[in-house]
């Protein structure tokens, strides 16, 4: 339009340049005569064609009855349905029926239930939706005639591949826990002392328990009292103090596997394999019998974590390697604590090495010219009775609870030299761990600086053991 404009004026030149006028109609009219065709063509009024070809008007002789046969019937003799389905808890899956035969003609109406509709539901579609976890059937009836799938239903948190997938669902059939919601396990949660001393309980039965707690920080009323009380009265917890359980405190490794341990007390003087295990912690026994029973392997090369915080998963996964070889069932007859009342003062004290050791060295030296031949146990009693003897009594205390606590523990009778010269005799203890033999003295722990707690024998430093040998 542009261009036509710019020659017009040039040939309007030779006719007649006075009339300026005539040349500027292009001007005028041009935008209202070009934009005609754009008014015009509305598509929806120019369609008629469209609405006149209906093609379904036309199918009409395709849909008539009278150039249709009538399909002969076809009796109906059976329904299939697949037989299994998994489904998380959440999720929807159509169930498809299979008629036998399949040309079936006419098809009945079809009705569908569920054994257990609180677990997964069903629709008159065949819908399929898991409600929580568990085992339903879902069935199609057709007059006589049904077919039936059965559905399990799983933790919608819990994949088929994980590790501990199978312990879960062993948990939940067993009542050991249920899951923090219908749909969800909360695998990874960090799992509370309240929670895994109730699993505990549950696995051993939930048994009555009676008495008075004897823990501040638990109240009588809640739901995890009468675990710990159990627990507390068959000497599996011992509590953080002697009046406190903490129950809100994460379960550490460490805490679950002395639990364990302690419903038997099972002796192991097996290595552990671990090198932040401390010999002689209180959790020094019980992760060496867990080790060889195989409830544990280890969070990585030669380490076990304790202090690490235990989840929902580790828990039960442990907990049903327990229940399969029978040893987290609590069972007092099982406990090899050959000495009593050595078991009286570790009641007290704590079931760990360091803290009998201690308690060994806290007596009294007193000597009662008690014989000595009467034996370690008869020794051992008589300081635990008195709280005081001589390197005799001193040695088979710790010997007694040593012994009681799964070490291979040994008394030792020998000589040692006098700071004025000469030599007296002596007894003190040797434990075997490893393959290593350490030496324990609790007489001579403050008396000469030089012996004590876990030294090993032959290393600089420590007195010069003369003529000895094992008594036991």
């Amino acid at each position: 339009m542009l261009l036509s404009l710019a020659v017009e004026p040039a040939l309007a030149v030779e006719t007649d340049p006075t009339e300026p006028a005539e040349t500027t109609e292009p001007e005028e009219t041009a935008p209202v005569e070009t934009a005609e065709p754009e008014e015009s063509a509305a598509p929806e009024e120019t369609a008629a064609p469209e609405e006149t070809a209906a093609p379904a008007e036309t199918a009409e002789p395709a849909e008539s009855p009278e150039l249709t046969a009538t399909p002969e019937p076809v009796e109906l003799t059976g329904l299939e349905l697949q037989k299994e389905l998994l489904l998380p808890a959440t999720e929807i899956f159509t169930l498809k029926v299979a008629f036998v035969p399949e040309n079936a003609y006419p098809l009945p109406e079809l009705k569908w239930t569920s054994s257990e509709p609180e677990i997964a539901s069903v629709d008159e579609e065949g819908v399929v939706t898991g409600l929580k976890p568990g085992k339903t059937v879902i069935t199609v009836e057709a007059g006589e005639l049904s077919a039936a799938c059965e559905v399990t239903v799983r933790f919608s948190d819990v994949a088929e591949d994980a590790y501990y997938k199978d312990a879960v669902y062993w948990a939940m059939d067993n009542d050991v826990t249920q899951g923090v919601s219908d749909a969800q396990f909360a695998p990874n949660l960090e799992c509370t002392r309240a929670q895994a001393v109730t699993f505990l309980y549950r696995i051993n039965g939930s048994p009555k328990v009676s008495g008075k707690l004897v823990f501040t920080d638990v109240e009588k009323d809640s739901w995890y009292a009468d675990a710990v009380k159990w627990a507390s009265q068959n000497e599996i917890v011992m509590g953080t103090s002697s009046t406190t359980f903490a129950p809100y405190a994460k379960c550490t490794r460490a805490d679950i596997i002395t639990m364990l341990w302690r419903c038997q007390r099972q002796k192991c003087t097996d290595k552990s394999g671990f090198k932040d295990v401390p010999v002689g912690s209180y959790y020094d026994v019980p992760v060496r019998w867990a080790v060889k029973m195989g409830i544990t392997n280890g969070t990585g090369a030669n380490t076990f974590s304790p202090s690490m915080i235990c989840t929902r998963a580790q828990i039960v996964t442990m907990l049903q390697r327990c229940e399969k070889k029978s040893c987290a069932i609590f069972d007092k007859s099982a406990w090899q604590v050959p000495y009593a009342q050595a078991a009286s003062v570790l009641n007290e004290v704590g079931w760990d090495l360091k803290s009998a050791f201690l308690w060994s060295v806290g007596m009294s030296y007193y000597h009662d010219n008690i014989d000595i031949s009467a034996g370690s146990e008869v020794l051992a009693n008589y300081g635990f009775t008195h709280h005081c003897g001589d390197c005799y009594v001193y040695a088979a205390t710790f010997y007694t609870m040593a012994i009681d606590l799964g070490y291979d523990a040994h008394q030792v009778f020998g000589y040692v030299p006098q700071r004025g010269g000469g030599r007296v005799t002596h007894s003190w203890v040797e434990i075997v761990i490893d393959g290593t033999t350490y030496v324990f003295d609790p007489d001579f722990q403050y008396a000469t600086g030089s012996n004590g707690y876990m030294i090993h024998y032959g290393q600089s430093g420590t007195w010069m053991y003369m003529d000895y040998g094992r008594i036991n």
